[in-house]
């Protein structure tokens, strides 16, 4: 059975998504990949200077997908 992922962030941690039209961060994990929302994120540990380069831009670019 499938679950969106406002659902599951819903049902599991009992927080709703506020923008359905955010990109959601795709991370590889194991032999699959997990779909977080960026309004439940946060970079952490990375310098301003590389948070605000063109190459985290283009990163984070790829990783863009629309929430179901």
């Amino acid at each position: 059975m499938e679950t969106s992922v406002a659902q599951y962030m819903q049902e599991v941690y009992g927080k709703a998504i506020t923008d359905f039209k955010q990109p959601l961060i795709m991370v590889k994990h194991a032999d699959g990949f997990i779909y977080l929302p960026p309004e439940f994120c946060r970079i952490d540990g990375v310098p301003d200077s590389i948070r605000a380069s063109p190459a985290m831009r283009d990163c984070l670019a790829i990783c863009r997908t629309e929430p179901n």
